[in-house]
């Protein structure tokens, strides 16, 4: 196992092309979900037995065979009647490669802590988490040196012009002093990190519901 190559997050381990990354914190599936987000990646997906093993070799580091319960990126989706990975694919509990326990799956996916294999909970639990990275960034991963013209969130929002109150007000625009408003392409809508004070890229949103929202980081090569 090797450290994630310089500008990458701290913490994430490279392995066959990716980057995970174990956090001994115990949050619900959807914060999990959110923090690995946040660093720019998914819940970690085990795939394939090897994969797998190299996880449980991961979360094993923290405290030994069995230590403690961690979430990975699989839950069953109510409204389509099927499990998926975090990243949208379907995952078949009988056709489809995986290490279950014998119980009856439901809620959403982790390791056991007392076997050594996948079980599930209600996601509203706290577990500990693995996160995926599947690209790595040549510049800063937080994205506070990104200067291009990038306008909507990861979810397709518009971005609201940084000089703009409407529809959400703010004070991250301040023309002629230390602030972001010295860049002089801020007073745009165009996604940044003022202060580098964020996990990455983000920005207000037009959508009067949806106060700021990240964006991706196109400086980073998937």
């Amino acid at each position: 196992m090797s450290k994630c190559s310089q500008g990458c997050p701290t913490g994430y381990i490279a392995h066959n092309g990716a980057f995970y990354k174990v956090y001994n914190q115990s949050k619900t599936y959807d914060q999990a979900r959110e923090q690995c987000a946040a660093d720019g990646g998914l819940l970690a997906m085990p795939k394939n037995k090897q994969l797998d093993a190299f996880l449980f070799r991961l979360k094993n580091a923290l405290g030994g065979p069995g230590y403690g319960y961690f979430w990975f990126g699989l839950s069953y989706e109510h409204r389509e009647g099927e499990w998926k990975w975090a990243d949208g694919t379907p995952h078949n509990i009988t056709a489809d490669w995986g290490n279950w326990v014998p119980n009856q799956p439901e809620g959403c996916a982790h390791y056991s802590g007392w076997m050594e294999g996948w079980d599930s909970m209600w996601c509203d639990f706290s577990n500990k988490f693995i996160c995926q990275l599947t690209h790595v960034c040549p510049g800063k991963f937080d994205g506070s040196d990104y200067r291009g013209n990038l306008s909507v969130t990861k979810s397709g929002r518009t971005c609201q012009r940084w000089d703009s109150n409407t529809p959400h007000f703010h004070h991250n625009y301040w023309p002629g002093t230390s602030g972001p408003g010295t860049d002089p392409d801020v007073a745009e809508n165009y996604c940044r990190n003022p202060d580098s004070d964020g996990a990455t890229l983000w920005c207000y949103t037009t959508d009067p519901k949806k106060r700021w929202e990240y964006c991706n980081n196109p400086a980073c090569i998937i």
